[in-house]
């Protein structure tokens, strides 16, 4: 399928979302598309959306709502999986992104039930209190879908990005460690620009514990866990593109990603700018670290 993209804009001082939930909360436009995106893969062996910021029991100004998809490879023994663009309902940045494993459902949680937490070590998120620009892109079909939804605070040009993606082990070394349960082949990647301005996205992976035998990713510093990409030099690059680069957990290769990512150097282009290469568009969203993202 072609990539779907999505752009909108918020006002100073709107929520994210509101008592109600209604079609003009940043976080129900939000929904459609990851929803829409779900639902094109179309394979709840492989990820499913089981809670989003319409179930949660309040939606207060501090009260915090995320997404949790369930991504444990048709596994039924436990429950795990990406606790996607957790934050509160207000404009507030507060938020905790990440994984979570272990999960009963119930009303914990503020209704997305009972679990344990792996988050970064930044909370992923700025707020909203000024006017805000969103953008999500997806692509639903292949052995890599992902999708990407990104916000910049108009004002000031700091921003947020989170990305889902979905790893290719096709080309994993024969007799590698790899977990034979216990692990989505997913990775969730969360970068703030205002508190990780030269730091590359922090990544998680869906996890059914953190006990060993290790299972993709267990630590949560930018260090640790960073994004895995080529980049040129501000001072020399300028204009050059690169693929993401094979991801690694903590003991072994996490998988290939998407060539539909590119990244460049921070002086090249900005927020929403285009470029075409090999008849291919792709659409700046990062900000601090510049990701670009295929749009047709």
């Amino acid at each position: 399928m072609a990539v779907v993209t999505t752009t909108f804009s918020t006002t100073a001082g709107q929520v994210w979302a509101s008592p109600t939930w209604s079609s003009s909360d940043p976080s129900k436009k939000v929904h459609d598309e990851l929803t829409a995106w779900v639902n094109a893969i179309n394979d709840p062996t492989k990820i499913e959306l089981i809670h989003s910021p319409g179930d949660a029991t309040a939606r207060g100004v501090s009260d915090p709502v995320r997404w949790l998809l369930r991504a444990r490879e048709a596994e039924t023994s436990t429950d795990y999986g990406i606790r996607f663009a957790d934050r509160y309902a207000g404009t507030g940045d507060t938020g905790d992104p990440g994984i979570y494993y272990g999960r009963s459902a119930g009303s914990g949680n503020n209704g997305s039930g009972s679990y344990s937490v792996l988050s970064p070590s930044g909370n992923g998120w700025t707020g909203q209190s000024g006017a805000c620009s969103h953008f999500t892109a997806y692509e639903a079909t292949g052995t890599t879908p992902w999708f990407v939804y990104a916000s910049k605070i108009d004002s000031s040009g700091i921003g947020s990005f989170h990305y889902l993606q979905r790893l290719s082990i096709a080309n994993m070394t024969s007799g590698s460690y790899y977990p034979s349960s216990g692990l989505g082949k997913w990775m969730y990647a969360v970068h703030n620009y205002s508190n990780w301005v030269n730091s590359p996205p922090t990544i998680l992976t869906p996890q059914a514990n953190l006990s060993a035998p290790y299972k993709g990713i267990n630590a949560t510093s930018t260090s640790a866990t960073a994004l895995r990409y080529p980049q040129p030099k501000s001072s020399t690059g300028n204009g050059y593109f690169f693929r993401l680069a094979a991801q690694y957990g903590d003991t072994h290769f996490l998988g290939e990603p998407t060539y539909d990512i590119l990244v460049s150097n921070s002086a090249t282009g900005v927020w929403g700018d285009t470029v075409v290469i090999n008849s291919i568009t792709y659409t700046r969203m990062g900000l601090g670290q510049p990701f670009w993202v295929r749009t047709s």
